[in-house]
């Protein structure tokens, strides 16, 4: 009798950043090898690029963490685009952690000025 292996969570292997704004990214860190890609422009485009990332996770026995930034103020637009993707991840089963841009920007930045970091990259995943 053959029996489902269960998933491994393993979010140090299989890692997605998303910022779901206008002018917002996905990056992808699979292994310590990272990419990085704007946001597709359509919800289909979106699901299609996850359901790929989400096929690649299922074959190796990994359940992705996906990390969302989530700003407290969004313009309509941005919350759309929030909502769309945050039901793409969960109809994906992705694990999915909600961060607010100061939580991933810090780090990043360092001692650098806030003036002189940018705040259009995607969560670190």
């Amino acid at each position: 009798m053959e029996t489902n292996q269960p998933t491994k969570i393993d979010s140090k292997n299989f890692r997605v950043g998303i910022t779901p704004g206008e002018t917002g990214g996905v990056a992808t860190c699979i292994h310590d090898v990272f990419a990085c890609q704007a946001m597709p422009p359509t919800a289909a485009g979106l699901l299609a690029y996850l359901r790929a990332l989400k096929q690649s996770a299922d074959l190796a026995g990994l359940q992705p963490l996906c990390r969302l930034e989530q700003t407290e103020r969004l313009r309509f637009q941005d919350a759309e685009r929030f909502g769309v993707v945050l039901g793409v991840l969960q109809a994906l089963d992705f694990r999915i952690e909600l961060v607010r841009p100061a939580d991933w920007e810090a780090p990043l930045r360092g001692n650098a000025a806030p003036s002189t970091w940018t705040t259009r990259s995607p969560p670190s995943p």
